[in-house]
């Protein structure tokens, strides 16, 4: 989580999803192995208790705030504490 909370831009994003191997899946399924998500994962277990928490509302609520360009990790945070 520590580390997922770092992630300030697309770029770094993508840079942790190369990093953990997530841009090789394509590969591993034609092998027949399984996929592996180790960034989508952890930002999931975030994600969840969070729209339990706040529902459709909160999720609107941010996505009209990061619109208008609030930044993330503020909007994210005090709809958080809501």
């Amino acid at each position: 989580r520590a580390e997922l909370m770092t992630y300030k831009s697309l770029r770094q994003w993508l840079n942790a999803v190369k990093h953990y191997g997530e841009t090789q899946n394509v590969k591993r399924k034609a092998r027949g192995e399984p996929e592996v998500r180790p960034v989508y994962a952890a930002a999931g277990h975030e994600v969840r208790p969070w729209f339990h928490k706040v529902g459709t509302q909160g999720l609107l609520t941010l996505i009209q705030r990061l619109n208008k360009g609030e930044p993330f990790q503020v909007v994210y945070n005090s709809i958080h504490k809501r």
